[in-house]
Order: structure tokens, then C-alpha cells, then sequence
């Protein structure tokens, strides 16, 4: 069984590159709906917890998503 590693997701209609993760189930059925902030590139979003998550990375190029995505 191959497993891919993480990597950064281009919108296919903006170009904006995003970190987009799952989360596990056992922490989706604890924290479902709260709030979580996440930095990136010097500023702050605010996503709320759910099986997926997803949080712009803020650019479109691609060696920059990868940086910021790590």
C-alpha cells in the first residue's frame, strides 16, 4: 500500500492554492463545529472543525504554496 504525503490543492477556477486535510473521526465527534485559528503567511483564518478542512494558503504560485504548506 503506497500512502501519498500531504500537499497543497490548486482551486481549479481561482488558482489559489489550499491546505485541505482530513481530520480524524474520533476528534471530528468531540470537536465538530468549533472554532480553530490557523496562521498563515502572517495572517490569521478561522476555520471550523469538520470531517474536511480546508484554509487558503494565500497565492497562486506554486513554490510558495508548498513552502506554506509545510
Amino acid at each position: 500500500m503506497i500512502i501519498q504525503m500531504s500537499r497543497p490543492w490548486c482551486h481549479p477556477e481561482t488558482g489559489v492554492w489550499y491546505f485541505r486535510s482530513r481530520v480524524p473521526t474520533d476528534l471530528t465527534e468531540v470537536a465538530s463545529g468549533q472554532k480553530v485559528t490557523v496562521e498563515v503567511a502572517g495572517s490569521t483564518s478561522t476555520v471550523k472543525l469538520a470531517p474536511t478542512i480546508k484554509v487558503s494558503l494565500r497565492t497562486k504560485d506554486r513554490g510558495e504554496a508548498q513552502l506554506r504548506h509545510a
